[in-house]
């Protein structure tokens, strides 16, 4: 994403130049036309012909280097359009998410920038498009967690005869990181067979206890053999 950003950056810094560069020209060549010599009384028929001929190849030079400006200027303005228009988007998600504080997970906190960007990835105009993204950011934001408590539920089985624990909040321990407490509460432990969709291994399986909205939001699965998710509608 960054080294998108700068080569965009570049782009506009050269499109910006070469308007520069037209722009001089076109005052040159405005002032060719200025100071050119006009049809003289006594002058000969040839040489007027040749000054009518040179004023429209001025006239012409002047009108193919303002057009090229003038695309320049929109080219400058789309390239800006496009480096800027994802980082505004994900301004006005994290402000809605501000707003909105019963449309956040503890696992928002591990959600990366790239993150951010990915859930934007599309238009934000109607409710649904919001709905979509908040989605996505949370089902993102709560695949990096999992990465994190996958591995305190191997090691609290290895610590206790591959027993899967009642309650979430029993990895407290075995995690290799500090986490919150409010991150723990957010799973239950469920049967793995109610979950026929995500195969994680064994016979027990952690899960959201809840979704902040069911109709995009995916559930999440943990289990001793790895993660998934299912469900959630965020296809556009």
């Amino acid at each position: 994403m960054l080294k998108n950003t700068r080569i965009l950056i570049c782009i506009v810094v050269v499109l910006i130049g070469v308007v520069v560069i037209q722009m001089v020209r076109i005052r040159d060549l405005s002032a060719r036309m200025a100071t050119s010599p006009t049809e003289s009384k006594v002058a000969s028929r040839p040489a007027a012909t040749t000054d009518l001929r040179q004023q429209r190849r001025l006239a012409e030079e002047l009108d193919a280097a303002l057009n090229e400006n003038l695309k320049l200027r929109r080219a400058a303005e789309s390239n800006q359009t496009q480096s800027s228009g994802i980082a505004g988007r994900v301004a006005v998600l994290k402000d809605v998410l501000q707003r909105l504080p019963e449309q956040q997970i503890p696992q928002l906190s591990y959600a990366t920038e790239a993150d951010w960007y990915a859930a934007v990835d599309g238009k934000l105009e109607t409710a649904e498009d919001f709905r979509i993204a908040l989605a996505r950011l949370r089902t993102l934001a709560e695949a990096r967690f999992a990465k994190i408590l996958l591995p305190a539920l191997n090691a609290y089985l290895a610590a206790n005869q591959n027993t899967f624990p009642s309650d979430v909040s029993q990895l407290g321990a075995f995690f290799t990181e500090s986490v919150e407490p409010a991150a723990l509460q957010h799973y239950q432990i469920v049967r793995a067979n109610e979950i026929r969709s995500v195969k994680v291994g064994g016979e027990w399986a952690i899960t959201q206890a809840s979704l902040i909205d069911s109709e995009f939001d995916s559930h999440v699965v943990i289990g001793p053999s790895g993660y998934g998710s299912y469900g959630g509608r965020r296809s556009r």
